[in-house]
């Protein structure tokens, strides 16, 4: 008599992540954003350590490079783009300052706030560190289309945007279950 294959309980509820029945696409999925997600962050800290600086610096460097705009960004809206808590942010770019690759000034307009530049130094790091960046994004993206990569680019943005709401699942369910 042959013993019945014990499987896996569906991880997933919701009939869009069950398209065959199972769960067997979304843990595929879920497998490879995991992978995507070690090797996104093993080229990000080579990268912060060619620069002499800390995997997390290096991101705060290219968020503040991406929403500086000609007048500088404060850290509430760098730490929204990068799903940081501001305090942390603020912690990390007081050391960024030490480090010369970014300037603070005083807000114009509300004198309470601090917005933050990146200085000619962290530039000259950013612009350095292109000709080794494009080659492997190019490959990282290499399949993808113009459609393809406008999707995949929305998709990540909403799944970034629902982790802070699953985490506080998360957290409710630990905390009820003890």
């Amino acid at each position: 008599m042959t013993k019945p294959v014990r499987t896996r309980l569906p991880t997933v509820t919701r009939k869009e992540l069950r398209p065959d029945g199972t769960d067997n696409e979304f843990r595929t999925m879920i497998h490879n954003l995991i992978s995507v997600s070690h090797r996104l962050q093993a080229n990000r800290s080579s990268h912060a350590r060619m620069l002499g600086m800390s995997g997390v610096q290096y991101t705060i460097l290219t968020g503040i490079a991406h929403l500086q705009g000609a007048s500088g960004a404060p850290v509430k809206n760098i730490a929204r783009h990068l799903h940081m808590s501001p305090s942390f942010v603020t912690m990390e770019i007081g050391k960024m300052v030490g480090l010369g690759v970014i300037r603070k000034r005083q807000d114009p307009i509300d004198r309470r706030r601090v917005q933050v530049m990146l200085s000619a130094r962290g530039w000259n790091l950013l612009d350095k560190i292109v000709p080794i960046q494009q080659p492997v994004n190019d490959k990282l993206f290499d399949r993808l289309s113009k459609d393809d990569f406008t999707a995949f680019s929305r998709i990540v943005a909403v799944i970034a945007d629902n982790c802070d709401e699953a985490k506080a699942v998360l957290d409710y369910l630990k905390h009820t279950r003890r």
